[in-house]
């Protein structure tokens, strides 16, 4: 399982690459991480990249559990900024868009794609 982050200043986005297991304790671990590093900015777009990977394993309770981390770090995360999911399994997209569901009130823009370019061109949109 390998769980990696790129950051480009340039684009004001993160990119994480999941393979493998995908849980809410590895998406703490990542988010600390990122936020630790000196060269994240407040309200950088996320783009995650699942498609080596599965949503599977997310519980509700990991569900809940991410929405609340992003509640409990939003000033350190920031606000406005924009998230897309990049899913190759159908699955996969029927989680994500139940999680889009669910999060509508953080302060964040959620999509979810299956086309690594129409990602890319929604997220680095101005």
């Amino acid at each position: 399982m390998t769980i990696s982050y790129e950051i480009l200043p340039e684009k004001h986005l993160v990119v994480n690459t999941i393979e493998g297991r995908f849980d809410f304790a590895r998406y703490q671990d990542l988010m600390e991480r990122i936020l630790d590093d000196p060269r994240f900015v407040p309200s950088m777009h996320m783009f995650w990249d699942f498609t080596k990977s599965t949503l599977i394993d997310l519980s509700t309770d990991d569900f809940a559990s991410i929405k609340s981390y992003i509640q409990k770090n939003a000033e350190r995360r920031g606000s406005g900024y924009r998230a897309v999911f990049l899913v190759s399994k159908e699955v996969d997209f029927g989680l994500s868009r139940m999680y889009q569901t669910i999060s509508e009130d953080l302060p964040v823009t959620f999509e979810v794609f299956k086309d690594r370019d129409k990602a890319m061109d929604w997220i680095t949109q101005e």
